[in-house]
């Protein structure tokens, strides 16, 4: 957008960056969905249970030994339990924690239905229900962001009083150990980079960081058969490919390990399906969305430690388990959270810390702006967030800065230069802006006249 005052031509390009979330396909776990019975499959969207009284006999199992994760020197981790806090019978939770065994027991070959079978788990003295059963194993699930390797399918039997539940692994025991020592190698070498005296918010943005600038979003995948990594921990950390969900756990994973409570947050945005976290900083719960925060330009921080009312402007919530019924919970789309936790403080938004504040255009906030500018500049930053008061409609400030006279950004940007050197220096023609009403925000892009003049 051209604007021409004076003789002086005044160039504004506006660039909304558009972040990769356009697809956002979560793996909500289907347990159940893909029915085998009799050697035959269903219909993917059928839920049956899958007869597992057939001979067991034939496969052999391995144990795949999980070594732990090394513990930074400096902040103690986080183990989230908040899946099985939230369940309600004591035969949940016996199912959660035999779980826990399970699925490290892996047959070493497929079995006649193209399966990778886990040990079988048995409920004694009583009759599960499919949704008990569904439950427990999303509430594991929830609380193991480093598990990444079961199937989106589960079969359960009654044998005499007895419930008897079946897991499938997406690969064998001896790939999955191989597998899991990389994701372990790939995680001690980011909790090693972690320095003394960090604090929590200086350790969730380091986390967040990585993971977005060592992360592409795949959006082409819709579902699991396109590729079970990109759901998981493993996808982004390992691979570098991931999307929501896959972002969501290994912050979920990173988090917690830095001594930072981190959950999963399920909903919906855009209307599709999407996965995002929430965080403990400081003693006070936000909501944070690595995935709507990496951009084809890189990492922003518009979702970083927002409040539950900002959140909702493009994220819908799924209901707390509590909320859902037995019945409800025994759909296979039906999404529901463990924790949903009061996001109400800024204290700890991103913007809140770092974006420089507008309420009036008098002296003292002209010299805030202007230092502002300038230690981004030093520090070659990509962008200059501002939020804006109340005292002024949003569009009122961004013409006052921007499109009218006297255009004063553009008069800050050149009292900056003044005390830049030339490596420095900002190019005026080379700015754009993001626009963000519902923040009361706008980010500058900056450009420097040393990298147009290299190009």
């Amino acid at each position: 957008m051209k604007k021409t005052t004076s003789g002086i031509v005044y160039v504004l390009f506006f660039i909304i960056l558009t972040a990769v979330f356009t697809c956002c396909t979560i793996y909500f776990i289907n347990l159940g969905r893909t029915t085998i019975i009799d050697n035959k499959s269903t219909s993917p969207d059928t839920i049956n249970a899958v007869n597992i009284d057939g001979d067991d006999t034939g496969l052999s199992y391995r144990t795949v030994m999980l070594k732990d994760f090394s513990e930074s020197p400096y902040y103690k981790p986080i183990k989230t339990t908040k899946g099985r806090e939230s369940l309600s019978s004591e035969s949940e939770k016996k199912l959660y924690d035999l779980i826990t065994k399970s699925v490290t027991i892996i047959s070493e070959t497929k079995d006649e239905n193209d399966h990778y079978r886990t040990e079988r788990a048995n409920i004694e003295g009583i009759h599960m229900s499919e949704s008990e059963i569904r439950r427990s194993i999303n509430a594991f699930v929830f609380d193991n962001p480093h598990i990444f390797w079961l199937d989106n399918l589960f079969g359960y039997a009654y044998v005499g009083e007895d419930t008897m539940v079946e897991f499938y692994s997406v690969i064998s025991a001896d790939e999955c150990e191989k597998k899991y020592l990389v994701l372990n190698s790939a995680v001690n070498r980011i909790m090693a980079s972690l320095e003394d005296g960090m604090s929590e918010f200086e350790r969730e943005k380091f986390m967040h960081d990585f993971v977005i600038n060592n992360c592409i979003y795949k959006g082409t995948v819709a579902s699991l058969s396109d590729g079970w990594e990109y759901f998981s921990a493993y996808g982004s950390i390992v691979k570098g490919e991931a999307v929501c969900e896959g972002y969501a756990k290994s912050m979920q994973l990173l988090l917690n390990l830095s001594g930072i409570e981190c959950m999963t947050i399920r909903g919906d945005s855009e209307g599709v399906g999407h996965m995002w976290n929430v965080v403990k900083i400081d003693d006070e719960w936000y909501h944070l969305d690595s995935t709507w925060d990496d951009t084809t330009n890189g990492a922003i921080y518009d979702f970083f430690n927002i409040d539950d009312e900002m959140i909702k402007t493009s994220h819908t919530i799924s209901p707390i388990v509590d909320e859902v019924s037995l019945d409800q919970s025994k759909e296979n789309d039906l999404r529901y959270n463990f924790f949903i936790p009061q996001c109400t403080s800024t204290q700890a938004g991103y913007y809140s810390k770092n974006a420089a504040v507008i309420t009036t255009f008098d002296e003292e906030t002209n010299n805030k702006v202007i230092s502002a500018l300038i230690n981004a500049a030093n520090s070659k930053e990509k962008y200059l967030p501002i939020m804006f008061g109340k005292e002024m409609q949003y569009e009122e400030y961004i013409n006052t800065l921007f499109f009218n006279q006297p255009y004063k950004f553009y008069s800050y940007v050149n009292s900056a230069n003044e005390q830049l050197d030339d490596e420095h220096k900002i190019d005026r023609d080379g700015l754009s802006i993001v626009k963000n009403e519902n923040a009361s925000l706008v980010r500058v892009v900056l450009a420097y006249t040393s990298d147009s003049e290299e190009s």
